[in-house]
């Protein structure tokens, strides 16, 4: 295992039975916590993460069978209170906890939560709340996404969302948006409103953008 700031970075054993030709490999990282005198983005760096990890708890472990094993493929992943940076864009209080029906690529069979407190991206986003699985290689089905825009909600359901490159589109239903809240976001000096928005709006999601 190797060691980051005294924080143990993985563990891993494997077992075979020669006999049987079965066995199993059981591998675990962390628990991780990031920030203040504890791990760093800096000691991060050589990994090569698309994200970056400035504060928060990170743990997660694995069991694989290997040959005619009985043991069944099984994971499981605890984010808490993680705060990271991937491009553009900034989450903080991201809070889940994932067990996994298989390893890699990563799949669920029951539907999971997950939280974000504030999620900067052009506008800040709050309280998000997703029920979600991961059914498959290359697809995030949401079952229900809701959060805070503006003094208002907006909220979708049923979005399947593709890491395949594929255009998603979703249906969001915006409910008591305050119009002077979008004034100050949009920037424009002088620019007041009053009165509420509410209403559908279609969404077309192309991966590293939306329309």
């Amino acid at each position: 295992a190797k060691l980051l700031r005294d924080q143990s970075l993985a563990h891993f054993e494997m077992s075979y039975d020669t006999a049987s030709q079965s066995g199993q490999i059981a591998t675990s990282i962390g628990p991780l916590i990031f920030g203040g005198t504890d791990i760093r983005p800096s000691d991060l760096g050589p990994m090569g993460l698309p994200f970056t990890p400035l504060s928060g708890e990170f743990f997660a472990e694995a069991k694989i069978p290997l040959g005619g094993s009985a043991v069944t493929e099984e994971g499981f992943v605890l984010v808490r209170d993680l705060e990271i940076e991937t491009g553009e864009y900034r989450f903080q209080r991201l809070n889940t906890a994932v067990p996994l029906t298989q390893v890699w690529p990563p799949q669920t069979t029951k539907p999971q939560q997950l939280a974000i407190g504030l999620l900067q991206a052009g506008v800040p986003l709050t309280d998000i709340v997703a029920t979600y699985s991961l059914p498959s290689a290359d697809t995030v089905v949401i079952e229900a996404l809701s959060m805070s825009f503006a003094g208002g909600q907006v909220t979708t359901d049923s979005l399947d969302f593709s890491l395949a490159g594929a255009e998603t589109h979703a249906i969001f239903t915006v409910k008591n948006v305050l119009l002077a809240d979008l004034a100050v976001l949009s920037g424009l000096p002088g620019l007041t409103a009053t009165g509420e928005l509410s209403g559908t709006f279609p969404v077309r999601i192309i991966p590293g953008d939306a329309v």
